[in-house]
């Protein structure tokens, strides 16, 4: 799968949002057979790591790589020359941003509000 593509695996009703419905017990039945699909009867499966904060270990690994980022690139911020360089092709820098850290989905991105544009700078995990 990549992010450019979309499968629908199913479609469910807006009851599948209450913990309690049959739609919900049929997403996870759904769920379960596309996850665990071509496993031996009686496999032992570990979905997911989970850190001690109860999120996986994907996400907080991916946490800490935008924290990285975030601290390696904030000094350069203030450097207009290189930010410009940031912008898409065509498109100009404003005599005066203003940016902020932010994401759109998992990708981590300044966002600049006075063009406003998205600058790209990591893509999340596929």
């Amino acid at each position: 799968m990549h992010r450019d593509t979309f499968n629908v695996i199913a479609i469910f009703g807006h009851e599948v949002f209450d913990p309690d419905s049959a739609e919900r017990v049929r997403l996870w039945s759904v769920h379960d057979q596309v996850a665990y699909r071509g496993l031996p009867e009686g496999s032992v499966v570990i979905p997911a790591m989970i850190a001690t904060s109860g999120h996986t270990v994907m996400v907080v690994h991916y946490a800490q790589q935008c924290a990285r980022i975030i601290r390696d690139f904030e000094p350069k911020l203030d450097d207009l020359d290189l930010m410009a360089r940031l912008y898409p092709p065509g498109q100009q820098m404003p005599s005066r941003p203003k940016f902020s850290w932010g994401f759109y989905h998992l990708d981590l991105l300044i966002h600049e509000s006075t063009a406003p544009v998205n600058l790209m700078l990591t893509r999340g995990w596929n």
